[in-house]
């Protein structure tokens, strides 16, 4: 069965990947044929915000879609703070060399404009925008700053918000 694009784009940091996370790659993956999971932060020294390696997110998200692996492809990229010029450069420069063997690329920015931190979603008018719909309201109450300070704090709440692979694996952490 044809999907609507070649490649879906799905930009975020994941730290930790969570299920509205999960709800995101799966209707990516409804719409691609590959999905590019740009692991943003990727330099970031190991902080509380930003506890976890770009291998360690893929990782855990590849154990997240067991069935789908080959159709993910991940990138890390970095921070520029108050230069979106040139993160928005190196994104298109990482989708460009996904994209290169492909002779009609058809590629899609997929997000969700959860607050004034996703302005980043409009940055790519060159690629359709096909905005994640969130019905399911507990969906939208998950918080990963709140999953972390839970996991740190050794408060086993963080565990209903995020897939039972990121339980295993953050438990391994």
């Amino acid at each position: 069965m044809s999907k609507k694009y070649t490649h879906a784009i799905v930009i975020g940091r994941f730290q930790p990947f969570h299920s509205a996370h999960q709800k995101l790659i799966l209707h990516s993956l409804s719409l691609a044929e590959k999905v590019i999971c740009l692991l943003g932060s990727a330099r970031s020294a190991s902080d509380v915000k930003n506890p976890f390696t770009p291998a360690m997110r893929e990782e855990i998200v590849r154990a997240c879609f067991p069935e789908d692996a080959d159709r993910l492809i991940f990138r890390a990229v970095r921070d520029y703070p108050y230069n979106d010029h040139v993160w928005t450069a190196e994104v298109q420069n990482i989708v460009a060399e996904e994209t290169a063997e492909i002779e009609d690329a058809n590629v899609a920015v997929v997000g969700f404009f959860k607050d004034r931190s996703s302005y980043y979603l409009n940055l790519f008018p060159q690629w359709n925008f096909e905005e994640f719909y969130v019905a399911d309201k507990k969906l939208l109450q998950i918080n990963a700053t709140k999953i972390r300070e839970s996991f740190f704090s050794e408060n086993d709440d963080w565990k209903q918000s995020v897939p039972a692979q990121v339980v295993t694996a953050l438990d391994v952490f």
